[in-house]
């Protein structure tokens, strides 16, 4: 008989205002979440260090950005915590309206890559308070977004999550509510079927009686398939806002998916293809195992080697580094080809590429 299939692995992603890292910091771990973003942490370079080393007597491997500048002490500021084996490693731009974000405490962007779902491409954010009334804060929260949905863009279709308090409707936001309508970007907590309570609110302002919806959580198609369970956690003792959480689920027929389509032949553009993304992404990448299945791929869409594509595509699915999505609409214009059979590479920023 054969040898039964352990239950998938899966994590529990999420968002929070913490206020102050430092305070709430024992409420913090205790949402035992293996992904989560923070804002507002209120550290400056010297506290992040220390609260680095506090995560990490917890397993947490973080990444904590500057404080926000303008405030004159330090406050506000965005982070990113992944809980052991996972790893965070910070993507820090070089210059643009993005590193402009980045220094003033709004916005990070981290790789978190592990053993359940390779790589998973994280973005931290903070918008400006007030952005619903203030016109300066509406045009400084929707430049943020503007300079975030840039990155995202170059990043093709990797595994997407960004997450944080917007200070604000989504609709505040035109460029990101436009995402939405033509579902290039999923809320997850205003799902159906997804979230528990659709459009529940996540922030109590100071003054108000009512709980608001600020706190977000955003994905791509890529991610969406995979994402369960998404729910504004009432309980968690934060005094202002209420963390945001999703699971995310391994595909458990992705191998069974291999074993039953035909085998094709690789064509040459696509071996092209995944030569150029490698030499592009390999010099920055830190996950061995995703290293060593990088380059089988490639040898074997190099030597157009079917049977060795075949081994290592059911191989990494494994462990998340490809998968099959039968679920992508092939007549869909934003897709090459109309096949049945696509890879979706999660590291080499290849969109999805019919096998013909």
């Amino acid at each position: 008989m054969p040898a039964e299939q352990p239950e998938p692995r899966g994590l529990r992603a999420g968002t929070i205002n913490v206020t102050s890292l430092r305070r709430n910091m024992a409420l913090l771990v205790g949402l035992a979440l293996d992904i989560v973003c923070i804002q507002e942490h209120a550290v400056d370079k010297a506290g992040g260090r220390a609260v680095r080393a506090m995560l990490a007597t917890e397993g947490y491997s973080a990444a904590i950005g500057p404080p926000n500048p303008e405030a004159g002490c330090p406050a506000g500021g965005v982070g990113i915590m992944a809980r052991a084996p996972r790893i965070v490693q910070p993507c820090v731009p070089a210059e643009g309206p993005f590193k402009d974000a980045w220094d003033l405490g709004r916005v990070m962007h981290a790789l978190v890559t592990g053993p359940d779902q390779g790589a998973l491409h994280v973005f931290s954010i903070w918008g400006w308070p007030g952005a619903d009334t203030d016109l300066v804060a509406r045009q400084r929260t929707a430049a943020l977004v503007e300079a975030t949905l840039g990155v995202i863009d170059d990043l093709g279709a990797a595994n997407i999550l960004l997450a944080g308090d917007l200070n604000c409707d989504i609709d505040t936001v035109p460029m990101l509510a436009d995402r939405l309508d033509r579902r290039q970007l999923f809320d997850l907590a205003n799902i159906p079927g997804i979230a528990g309570e659709p459009g529940k609110g996540t922030c109590l302002a100071h003054g108000s009686a009512t709980w608001r919806r600020r706190d977000y959580l955003f994905t791509n198609g890529v991610l969406l398939q995979k994402a369960t369970d998404c729910v504004v956690d009432e309980a968690a003792g934060f005094d202002v806002h209420r963390p945001v959480r999703v699971s995310i689920m391994p595909s458990a027929n992705a191998t069974r998916l291999v074993a039953r389509q035909p085998k094709p032949i690789v064509p040459e553009n696509l071996a092209k293809e995944a030569r150029a993304a490698w030499s592009r992404r390999a010099a920055n990448c830190v996950d061995a195992e995703f290293v060593a299945r990088g380059r089988e791929l490639t040898s074997a869409l190099r030597n157009r080697d079917v049977d060795g594509l075949w081994r290592c595509w059911a191989a990494a699915m494994e462990t998340g580094i490809i998968c099959a999505n039968p679920e992508v609409d092939h007549k869909d214009p934003a897709h090459r080809g109309r096949g049945k059979v696509m890879i979706v590479e999660q590291h080499l920023d290849l969109a999805p590429v019919q096998l013909v």
